[in-house]
């Protein structure tokens, strides 16, 4: 019975190609768009919700306007962390500073007022 459907399905594709070939070039499109979408949702609602104050952890970029444009990196100056201590220290209870390319990360704690 089950090859007799598809028999039944290979013909139809078969007799309309065009119309079948439209219908599966938008049915391939739209699960692709689908998972892109599905994959965004993912990575914004993945946060790291091990730390009690989540919510309130942040990262700092720079942002870089350059002859070829602009762009947003995560690599920041180091004496940025000892400027965000002294000049926002009531703003952020800890800096971490983390190496891209080396293993270690440098964690320097500063107590709230």
């Amino acid at each position: 019975m089950l090859k007799s459907y598809l028999l039944i399905a290979w013909r139809g594709l078969v007799k309309n190609r065009v119309y079948s070939a439209i219908n599966l070039f938008g049915l391939a499109i739209g699960m692709a768009v689908v998972l892109l979408i599905g994959l965004w949702v993912q990575d914004e609602l993945g946060a790291n919700k091990t730390f009690p104050t989540y919510s309130r952890v942040v990262r700092v970029m720079l942002t870089q306007t350059r002859a070829d444009g602009t762009r947003t990196d995560e690599s920041v100056p180091v004496p940025l962390s000892a400027a965000l201590r002294t000049d926002f220290g009531g703003d952020f209870g800890a800096v971490s500073m983390a190496s891209w390319n080396s293993d270690h990360y440098s964690l320097r704690q500063t107590t709230k007022p």
